[in-house]
């Protein structure tokens, strides 16, 4: 799930309900849209993203 959660003024700790409400939000919202992904749409979008990352190097 890739996505930015909506944070009350003055910080997640001061409104978890919110906070929470706004997680289920974001959450569901990428399930809907990932779940009308074929599996291998799905792989090839995980495979992008990693790739944007760049190389790693130890």
């Amino acid at each position: 799930v890739d996505g930015e959660i909506k944070k009350p003024t003055g910080g997640a700790h001061t409104n978890y309900e919110e906070v929470s409400a706004n997680m289920k939000k974001t959450i569901l919202d990428s399930i809907d849209e990932l779940s009308k992904l074929s599996v291998k749409d799905l792989k090839e979008k995980r495979y992008q993203k990693f790739r944007k990352m760049g190389v790693f190097l130890q």
